[in-house]
């Protein structure tokens, strides 16, 4: 609820209500209430673990459960743009088969890569790019034509353009 406090008259007003009438929750304690800059609310329920987000006519539009009621609570809960900034190197496989290789490449936390540079040979230090291609989620599959001996994945674009993958040989299988 969101209501309105006059405190000369000590009236109180409902300015309006949202809640999830699927999944309607009672939280003891705790919990959060933010106003997003598009006009939605992001709601958060504490000693129940579910985070919910409402659109500008109290529609729910996301709904999230982590841990596990009667055990889990959080005090906060925030929607803001985040820009995941990882510690390691991106992670990197290959294999090749029917004259084609495949790579695949994955950077846990890494959140604006833009694309996966494919360099490849058989030497580290003497490496030429056979493939440039677009990053697309989690885990970017990446088929080449050409096999090589050795590969190394170099991010493009974000935060951490420009890091590599450990050099990697090519196996026979995936």
């Amino acid at each position: 609820m969101t209501i309105a406090l006059d405190m000369k008259t000590k009236i109180v007003t409902l300015v309006n209500k949202i809640w999830d009438a699927e999944q309607p929750v009672y939280a003891e304690s705790q919990g959060s209430y933010q106003n997003l800059t598009n006009g939605h609310v992001l709601m958060q329920h504490g000693a129940v673990p579910k985070i919910e987000e409402f659109d500008e006519n109290g529609a729910l539009v996301m709904r999230a459960w982590f841990g596990y009621h009667g055990v889990t609570d959080t005090y906060r809960a925030y929607r803001f743009p985040w820009v995941g900034k990882p510690r390691t190197n991106p992670d990197v496989a290959a294999c090749s088969g029917d004259g084609k290789m495949e790579v695949y490449v994955s950077w846990n936390g890494a959140t604006d890569v833009q694309e996966w540079k494919v360099l490849g040979g058989t030497e580290e230090g003497k490496m030429k790019k056979v493939a440039v291609v677009p990053r697309n989620g989690f885990e970017t599959r990446i088929v080449v034509d050409e096999v090589v001996e050795k590969v190394v994945v170099e991010a493009v674009g974000g935060v951490g353009a420009g890091r590599r993958s450990e050099v990697v040989t090519v196996g026979q299988s995936c």
